[in-house]
């Protein structure tokens, strides 16, 4: 049993790191899209906080919760197994602000997001692997997340469904 916990609890500090390594590439670009903030310790329903970093007056963020699993990739149905209750779904919307489940495949080292910030709070069982934290969505992460600040009238839209 003291294996087993063992196991999750590394399967869950690896996937954060996972987690950090994905959001702050820069390989494909000239710098990071993203300056992080590790709340994990001190926050007991977040991981991360995220500011995109676009200049020196907009500061536009969001936060991030972590999830890792060691479970199969399903490829015919394009998910990745990921539990969220709905309680817990509710409590992560308390936040003002953009609020993310990142869905860390710890064998093959991918994350993927779903946003918890918009439609009804519901238990989530799935992820889709088109959410992948690669160029293209890290360039739309950055976007969705500077629309949702300048546009406080404008109900929230978001591409990681």
């Amino acid at each position: 049993m003291v294996q087993m916990g063992l196991r999750n609890s590394s399967t869950g500090d690896r996937g954060e790191r996972v987690f950090f390594m994905r959001i702050t590439d820069y390989v494909r670009f000239d710098l990071p899209l993203f300056r992080t903030a590790f709340l994990g310790d001190k926050w007991p329903n977040l991981d991360y906080l995220i500011e995109v970093i676009e200049g020196e007056s907009a500061r536009p963020f969001g936060f991030v919760q972590v999830r890792s699993t060691r479970d199969a990739l399903n490829t015919v149905g394009r998910f990745i197994p990921m539990i969220l209750s709905k309680r817990e779904s509710t409590d992560l919307r308390k936040y003002k602000g953009p609020v993310y489940l990142a869905a860390v495949h710890e064998p093959t080292e991918q994350c993927y997001l779903k946003a918890l910030h918009v439609g009804p709070p519901s238990a989530i069982s799935r992820v889709s692997l088109q959410n992948v934290l690669n160029r293209e969505n890290l360039l739309r992460l950055g976007n969705e997340l500077s629309l949702y600040w300048n546009r406080p009238k404008i109900p929230p839209r978001t591409f990681f469904k």
